[in-house]
């Protein structure tokens, strides 16, 4: 039980890492609706619409991530509290939830660069590369 808490506090500590290098590669905030950023992107309010939606798409999925960890997180915490008289079910059960866990958590971290992708997409590459070397909001 240790051992999975310190593999779990682990795996957490390196995604919190790279959640925040991989934020550095934007402005912080709602950049998008900034008025002295469309003006220097110039923006068109269908590309403003457009990145707000991709926002709402990127917070949908880690949202759906996150609840998916804390759903077998839970799960897994109730299995741990049973008096089972199946050890090897048990131990069968928590370990698919384990691997479910782990495939969410993995999945966390690609969510932010598929996100940087669509607003390259969205703005071009001049323009994005406009954007990066902006100062931080």
């Amino acid at each position: 039980m240790f051992k999975a808490m310190c593999r779990i506090l682990a795996i957490s500590t390196i995604f919190l890492i790279a959640v925040n290098a991989m934020a550095r590669d934007l402005p912080k905030g709602a950049w998008w609706t900034e008025p002295s950023v469309i003006k220097t992107l110039n923006q068109s309010n269908n590309e403003v619409t457009q990145l707000e939606e991709a926002f709402a798409e990127w917070r949908l999925n880690i949202g759906l991530l996150k609840g998916e960890i804390q759903v077998s997180q839970h799960k897994i915490n109730e299995w741990m509290a049973r008096n089972s008289s199946n050890p090897q079910g048990k131990e069968r059960i928590i370990r698919q939830l384990r691997g479910k866990i782990e495939k969410a958590r993995s999945l966390l971290p690609k969510t932010k660069p598929a996100d940087v992708d669509k607003v390259r997409a969205i703005l071009g590459p001049a323009r994005f590369e406009t954007l990066v070397d902006l100062e931080p909001l």
